[in-house]
């Protein structure tokens, strides 16, 4: 038996695209290792436990990286990044990506372009340089984000009909 056991961690993906890895749900911590994960995991608060896959601190990656379901990031991700379910992008991560998933925690680095789907929560210490695309939009005191936010198209609300001019191009109307 392995250090790490019979688990496998790493599985080429049955796709004809050789350029995406797809990143597999491990079998769960043992209990000694559940303990870690819970430690690690309470440190971004709610909504981050039950992730399937996780690039560790210290891991790189080029290309298409692809989560089925929920994932985590502390490494480097350079190329695309998407998840089916949660991402979550750690404290340590530098992410130069797009970036796509139905709910994003990011709390590291970010350069490129973010979809979420349902949810963005951009939490302390995050830096986010580039473009915002979600229904829904949390920021806490402390991120630096530069660039655009698009707030509108697919959730509730979406039959807005444009952006809302500056406040002295509307003044002028009246």
């Amino acid at each position: 038996m392995t250090p790490l056991g019979e688990r496998t961690f790493y599985r080429r993906p049955q796709r004809p695209d050789p350029d995406i890895v797809v990143v597999p749900t491990p079998d769960p911590p043992p209990p000694e290792a559940a303990a870690s994960h819970a430690e690690r995991d309470s440190a971004l608060g709610d909504g981050t436990r039950g992730t399937s896959s996780v690039l560790g601190r210290g891991s790189r990656m080029t290309g298409k990286l692809a989560y089925q379901g929920a994932g985590r990031v502390d490494g480097e991700v350079d190329g695309e990044l998407s998840a089916d379910g949660m991402l979550i992008i750690g404290e340590t991560a530098v992410v130069t990506a797009r970036v796509e998933a139905a709910s994003i925690l990011v709390a590291g680095r970010v350069t490129g372009d973010i979809t979420a789907r349902d949810r963005l929560e951009l939490r302390a210490p995050a830096k986010v340089f580039g473009n915002i695309t979600t229904p829904k939009l949390v920021v806490q005191a402390g991120v630096v984000f530069e660039g655009q936010c698009s707030m509108g198209g697919r959730g509730p609300g979406a039959e807005h009909a444009g952006p809302v001019p500056p406040k002295d191009k509307r003044s002028a109307g009246s």
